[in-house]
C-alpha cells in the first residue's frame, strides 16, 4: 500500500471519531474539514497535479504555496530563533 493511501485511510478513520473522543468535550470532525484535508493530501502528494509556488520570506525563510480552484494552502519554514 502506498504512503499516500495510508495517509488517506488514516484521515478517513478520524472521520469516525464521535463527539467526546478526547474524554472531554471534543467535537466530531466536520465533514467539510475532512473533505478539504483529503483534497490537500491529493495536492501535496500528487506532484503532477499541482506544483507549489516557492517564495522567499522577509525573515529569511521560505514558503510553499499550493492553489486550486477552491483551496489555498501555504507552508512556511522559518529560520530558527536567534539566541
Amino acid at each position: 500500500m502506498s504512503k499516500t493511501k495510508k495517509l488517506q485511510q488514516g484521515l478517513a478513520s478520524l472521520g469516525e471519531l464521535k463527539p467526546g473522543w478526547d474524554s472531554y468535550d471534543a467535537k466530531a470532525l466536520d465533514k467539510r474539514v475532512l473533505d478539504e484535508a483529503h483534497e490537500l493530501l491529493d495536492i501535496m502528494f500528487t506532484p503532477t497535479k499541482f506544483f507549489p509556488a516557492i517564495v522567499p520570506l522577509a525573515n529569511g525563510g521560505v514558503q510553499f504555496e499550493w492553489q486550486s480552484d477552491d483551496l489555498y494552502f501555504e507552508l512556511s519554514i522559518d529560520p530558527p530563533p536567534q539566541q
